[in-house]
């Protein structure tokens, strides 16, 4: 993704990645999903040379009933 295209000389540049992995527990009553993002940040805020570098890990549990 571009940023910035017409507000600043510096376009802000990002590229994410991710996955996601789903297991299902006791007969599909209790669901356990999981995703890790990276994402690469260049020109940050549109300032140039300005690199930033974000991890995300999530994990939820689903129960129904």
């Amino acid at each position: 993704m571009v940023r910035g295209k017409t507000l600043s000389y510096a376009e802000e540049r990002v590229n994410q990645y991710g996955a996601d992995v789903t297991v299902n527990l006791c007969a599909r009553d209790v669901m356990l999903t999981s995703r890790y993002a990276f994402e690469t940040v260049d020109n940050y805020n549109m300032l140039p040379g300005s690199n930033h570098q974000n991890f995300v890990l999530e994990t939820v549990l689903k129960l129904q009933f």
